[in-house]
């Protein structure tokens, strides 16, 4: 299934909206690196729902799957995690999406850049995870920064 740009218009306007609505109370408060949770929350969505236009032949069906992803328990546990985090789940859904579209083919050309595509989001996870431990970000505390108990 081929998605053209006029099909996300209505799915990144919905959203949007959803995205102003749920955050709107807390924007007050928020800093400016506390935005990237809200425009990672849209972009992470609308990659969720070109994700699944692969699979999922209704359009309301995959609009609720970008919903669940963007908005969802797990994104918001990146969120707790550090601002910066959620670009790494924004970005997951369309790093998958060369890998899904790719042709297949029986060729060992069209399989090898299928199986490398494949791999793609999980070298940027390990390399995400990697710089983020070098620079502190940790999602519990350390063992230099516990202090003891005893």
């Amino acid at each position: 299934m081929r998605l053209r740009l006029k099909e996300l218009i209505v799915p990144a306007l919905v959203y949007s909206a959803l995205a102003i609505y749920l955050y709107q109370p807390y924007l007050g408060y928020f800093d400016t690196l506390r935005y990237l949770v809200v425009l990672s929350s849209i972009i992470a969505s609308l990659g969720c729902f070109v994700l699944s236009r692969r699979w999922v032949s209704a359009a309301v069906a995959s609009l609720f799957a970008g919903v669940m992803y963007g908005f969802g328990p797990f994104f918001l546990g990146f969120a707790s995690y550090h601002p910066s985090a959620v670009v790494l789940m924004a970005t997951l859904p369309w790093l998958f999406c060369p890998a899904v579209f790719w042709p297949s083919g029986k060729k060992l050309r069209t399989r090898l850049t299928g199986i490398v595509l494949s791999l793609v989001p999980f070298v940027v996870i390990v390399l995400f995870f990697t710089v983020s431990t070098r620079q502190g970000l940790l999602p519990f505390p350390n063992r230099q920064s516990c202090t003891r108990l005893i």
